[in-house]
C-alpha cells in the first residue's frame, strides 16, 4: 500500500523502507495439538474456568488471558 502511495506520488518516501521484515518460522517449533492432545489437556484441567479457558484458546482461536477477560456472555452465539 504504502509502496502504491509512493508510485503515485501520495507520499515522497516509503516510511519503512528501512526496517527489516520479522523473523523467520521456524518450522521445527511448530507443532500441532491433535484432538487427542487437546482432550488430556481437557481432562488434567483443575475445573470449569481452566477447562473454558483452554477449550476457548484451542477451539475458538482466543489468546489466554487477554481476549478472554474481555470475552462478555453477550458476545457468545
Amino acid at each position: 500500500m504504502l509502496r502504491s502511495a509512493v508510485k503515485a506520488r501520495l507520499l515522497q518516501v516509503h516510511p519503512f523502507q528501512e526496517l527489516k521484515v520479522g523473523g523467520k518460522v521456524k518450522k521445527k517449533r511448530q507443532y500441532f495439538v491433535s484432538e487427542e492432545d487437546s482432550q488430556k489437556v481437557l481432562d488434567a484441567c483443575p475445573d470449569a474456568e481452566w477447562r473454558a479457558c483452554f477449550a476457548l484458546a484451542r477451539y475458538g482461536a482466543l489468546r489466554i488471558p487477554s481476549q478472554a477477560r474481555e470475552l462478555k456472555c453477550i458476545n457468545i452465539d
